[in-house]
């Protein structure tokens, strides 16, 4: 029935892959709540804690002196760091006791490529739906529009095809509606 104040709370974790659940949980509590947690390895009060007994999936222990975070993998901590964030109220979490783990192994999702116009909004669709619907794998369809290093004609060619498309002069390429119409570089896509 208590809660875990998150006033002077500290965030320390044990291993590389509790560290980016740890950060991405300090990221999205700033982000979303306006609530900045700073971490302390011998203080903390938030502890990400990685251990083999789970894969993707995860345990939350919050009581009135601790919030403990357990899990496997950075899937793991990401998910768990999603349902922490819906605990929260950027004052205090709510005891509770969670486990939770995936019913499937293999989670995945087809997306297109998008536009370059749209990458932001791309990028905001993985962290804001995907990761909360505990998706572990995304197939990227990218057809023409991503630059290939050693076959530039390939993109030069979709984007073409797009184009005339566009004027009327060409039947509608493969996957037009589906991914965007311009080449990507690697770079842009990360």
């Amino acid at each position: 029935d208590g809660s875990f104040s998150l006033n002077n709370a500290k965030i320390r974790f044990d291993t590389e892959e509790a560290k980016y659940g740890a950060e991405y949980f300090s990221f999205k509590l700033k982000e979303k709540q306006n609530v900045d947690i700073s971490f302390s390895q011998k203080e903390g009060k938030i502890t990400f804690v990685k251990t083999s007994a789970f894969n993707d999936g995860f345990e939350i222990n919050i009581t009135e002196d601790e919030c403990i975070v357990i899990s496997g993998t950075k899937l793991g901590f990401l998910y768990a760091s999603d349902v922490l964030l819906k605990l929260s109220d950027g004052k205090a979490f709510k005891c509770v006791h969670i486990e939770d783990k995936p019913f499937m192994d293999f989670r995945g999702v087809h997306l297109a490529l998008p536009e370059r116009k749209n990458i932001s909004f791309f990028k905001k669709l993985i962290k804001e739906l995907i990761i909360p619907m505990r998706y572990n794998a995304v197939f990227l369809q990218f057809s023409g529009a991503m630059q290939y290093e050693c076959f530039p004609e390939i993109s030069k060619n979709w984007e073409k095809s797009c184009q005339e498309y566009e004027k009327g002069n060409v039947l509608r390429p493969a996957h037009y509606e589906f991914v965007g119409h311009d080449s990507l570089t690697k770079d842009e896509v990360r």
